[in-house]
């Protein structure tokens, strides 16, 4: 009886109901086990699923690992355990394509690594991508700014055969014609839209 009135003191107000009438804390627990069991096990498939499915998308490195922490979390709370392993090759496959090569170098690594050590090399990789994403910004600017005082009229020897850049991706080009009325009937191979 004792037993029974410490589990019923437990519970919150939704769960008393499956234990009232119980006499024995056996029978209480075991209509709690046939209630709440199968809610368990449909939690722990989704976190499962979760899991294999994380994606980084906009987070940092470091919001992205933390989002991996808790499905782990909550997974060791339902008493699934995941490997460090399983942790890492979950959070591997939700890259996008720009960590490539750490994806690679990890996974042909023979010795397992640890979570410390994990953290640090997607930190290293996502610094590395970033510094790259700023210098092609810093280059898409400077060919935009090129291209704007060509247009402008600023090109000393007026060719405006001069490619127009967005981003790295040829979107226009310019040949001038030539005099000669039979080169004027055919479209010049220099045209690109």
């Amino acid at each position: 009886m004792a037993l029974l009135s410490l589990l019923l003191a437990t519970l919150y107000d939704e769960a008393i109901e499956y234990v009232l009438g119980c006499v024995t804390a056996c029978k209480a627990w075991s209509n709690l086990v046939d209630r709440f069991a199968s809610v368990s096990k449909s939690r722990v498939n989704h976190l499962k699923t979760k899991l294999h499915t994380i994606q980084k998308r906009g987070d940092s490195i470091d919001r992205y690992l933390l989002r991996l922490k808790n499905i782990r979390e909550q997974l060791t709370v339902t008493r699934e355990l995941i490997s460090d392993n399983d942790v890492i090759i979950a959070g591997l496959a939700g890259l996008p394509k720009e960590y490539a090569i750490i994806r690679t170098v990890i996974l042909a690594r023979e010795s397992s690594i640890s979570l410390k050590e994990f953290r640090a090399l997607l930190l290293g990789a996502e610094k590395e991508i970033e510094g790259e994403l700023s210098g092609v910004s810093h280059n898409r600017y400077a060919l935009s700014t090129q291209g704007d005082s060509s247009a402008s009229g600023s090109n000393p020897a007026g060719h405006s055969h001069l490619l127009a850049t967005t981003g790295g991706v040829l979107t226009s080009c310019q040949y001038p014609y030539s005099a000669d009325p039979y080169m004027q009937q055919y479209p010049s191979p220099f045209v690109f839209q």
